[in-house]
């Protein structure tokens, strides 16, 4: 008895432990309830040194059973050459409540230090939560960021001709991209300076140097557009000038302006120096006195333009002749072929441009065809500005508009002169909410919905909600939006048991060149009380048990009214009595059989 007793003991010892053992497991068995499903850095685009404004997304989803909340993402940049926008390297995004199945995107607006090394680094992730039972939980995720190698710079070299005064001359300016990843958005602009000359002042002891007009003119193109040069490759520009006939021998400075997007915008400068021969004499009689009427400035306000939009073109003129500008008329050109899309390699090669189906005219007037002026005098500078609309079913891309200069001299001759001016027409996207309401889930949130739908031109790019709401954040990623396109999001907030909550949307996103767009909506939005929608539903409930008890009560008197009538119409024999059947005979009697 001794014995089996101590056995039993030691039985029940082993399942205690082993019970003990179990119930850890049982508990640990539930993680993970997050899983990593993805993670972007820059949209997906190369993330370089000395970038800022480096936004980080990283989707999570609930693959457990309960529901999360109070979701924080702690991520780790220490070892990296990452931090925040005050360069610390703790950085924390607040996710809310998470459902079973849900996803949560947590945000991180990042900086590059600019001494960074091109490589891989390891970030982590540490997202703590709570669930149902109210049990602190977190989880550990290890992320990879990466930092490229820039994508480099253009190698500028400018190459220009001895010119004599009143002679024509050109300046060739080549692009060179030696890297290994293509350049965009390239601008190239040309600009006479003014340039000094010295002169000895009475009763000044020190040589005193004057400012004086520029005696070089730039002529056709001041302005050239690039969108994209590809690694390796390299373009000349052409930009062809004048000299005035009164210019003495020397050197004068030409401004040179380049710009383009690299790792970052990138601005630079450059002076090209116009050597003047000395001029071959002659007779004073053979050069007489005329106008030179030169674009001195081009401007196209606003920038770029929207397909259908209404833009100014600005030109600036400046008389460098000896004589007045008459009767001077600047007019928009009337284009007698299809109107294409700038190719800047034919410009450059002469080879033939593509000509892809485009509208008849790119351009036409919204006001006067020609802005007209009396007279310009030597030396003097006017402004005139002729309005334009764009068609509105041009592409992207950069289109010319052709003007034409004419003006004439006191001697009544005619001077004619092309102007081509290159404008950049670009599709915005637009963002706008609709349909936001709020359902209540329980006493302590509610689910929120809404459409986002592109009413612009153009796409939108890294669409990303911020949501504000009781005073919490909440964000939604939806990603692109093509032109007409919408989408719906849905998500779970917190809410007090007020019937009013103010919500407010900030939509933030991306054009196709890159621009960032911002737009709010605001709305108050009623939302009933939990015992309410609790009262309601069981009111709903009662008229649904009504409904159903009066409809089986129905049934059961249509099956009793059936059975009656199956009585009255169904035959009935009665059993027939011994002389009957005798009297039939045989016969009779198997008849009578059959029919029973």
């Amino acid at each position: 008895m001794r014995a089996s007793a101590s056995i039993e003991l030691k039985a029940s010892i082993l399942l205690l432990a082993a019970v003990a053992v179990m119930l850890p497991l049982s508990r640990s068995a539930q993680l993970p309830n997050l899983a990593l499903k993805a993670y972007v850095a820059n949209g997906g685009a190369p993330v370089y040194p000395g970038m800022e404004g480096v936004m980080l997304l990283v989707v999570l989803q609930n693959v457990g059973s309960e529901h999360l909340t109070n979701v924080v993402g702690k991520l780790d940049l220490s070892g990296t050459p990452f931090t925040t926008p005050m360069g610390k390297v703790g950085y924390s995004a607040f996710g809310g409540v998470v459902q079973p199945g849900r996803l949560v995107n947590l945000f991180y607006n990042l900086s590059v230090s600019s001494d960074a090394r091109p490589g891989s680094y390891t970030a982590t992730l540490s997202v703590s939560y709570q669930t149902t039972s109210g049990r602190p939980v977190a989880e550990e995720f290890t992320l990879e960021l990466k930092v490229g190698i820039e994508a480099g710079r253009l190698v500028v070299s400018i190459t220009q001709a001895s010119v004599r005064p009143g002679e024509e001359g050109t300046m060739l300016v080549k692009l060179t991209n030696p890297g290994d990843k293509p350049i965009y958005s390239i601008s190239v602009s040309a600009s006479p300076l003014t340039s000094f000359r010295r002169e000895e002042l009475p009763l000044v002891e020190e040589p005193v140097y004057v400012p004086s007009p520029s005696p070089i003119a730039l002529k056709g193109h001041v302005s050239y557009f690039i969108r994209e040069l590809p690694a390796g490759a390299s373009a000349t520009l052409v930009f062809r000038f004048v000299v005035s006939l009164d210019a003495k021998e020397g050197t004068y400075p030409l401004y040179v302006t380049v710009s383009y997007t690299s790792s970052s915008e990138v601005a630079e400068s450059y002076v090209a120096g116009i050597t003047v021969l000395k001029p071959i004499k002659q007779p004073e009689e053979q050069e007489p006195q005329k106008p030179i009427l030169s674009v001195s400035s081009v401007d196209v306000r606003p920038e770029p333009v929207r397909p259908g939009g209404e833009f100014e073109l600005e030109v600036s003129l400046e008389n460098l002749g000896e004589a007045p500008a008459l009767e001077v008329k600047l007019e928009y050109a009337e284009e007698t072929e299809q109107q294409t899309e700038v190719d800047i390699t034919s410009l450059l090669t002469g080879a033939q441009p593509q000509t892809p189906q485009q509208p008849q005219r790119a351009f036409l007037p919204s006001g006067p065809p020609a802005v007209i002026l009396k007279e310009v005098q030597p030396g003097e500078s006017v402004l005139l500005v002729m309005k334009l609309i764009a068609d509105l079913a041009l592409e992207e891309g950069v289109y010319p508009v052709q003007l034409k200069l004419e003006y004439k001299d006191p001697l009544g001759n005619t001077y004619e002169s092309p102007i081509t001016i290159g404008v950049r027409v670009v599709k915005e996207p637009s963002l706008k909410i609709y349909a936001v309401s709020l359902s209540r889930l329980s006493e302590s949130r509610a689910e929120l919905t809404g459409t986002v739908a592109n009413v612009g031109q153009g796409k939108a790019q890294g669409v990303a909600l911020d949501v504000y709401c009781n005073g919490r954040v909440y964000t939604y990623y939806i990603g692109e939006l093509e032109a007409g396109e919408s989408e719906d999001f849905l998500l779970t907030v917190e809410v007090p048991s007020a019937s009013e909550v103010e919500v407010e949307i900030k939509m933030l996103y991306t054009d196709t060149q890159g621009r960032e767009i911002q737009s709010t909506y605001h709305k108050s939005l009623t939302v009933p009380p939990a015992e309410a929608e609790a009262k309601s539903k069981g009111s709903s409930m009662k008229l649904l048990y009504l409904t159903a008890i009066a409809v089986a009560a129905a049934m059961v008197l249509l099956l009793i009214r059936g059975r009656k009538v199956s009585r009255r119409i169904t035959p009935h024999y009665e059993p027939a009595e011994p002389e009957a059947l005798a009297a039939l005979g045989g016969g009779g009697a198997r008849a009578a059989s059959d029919t029973d």
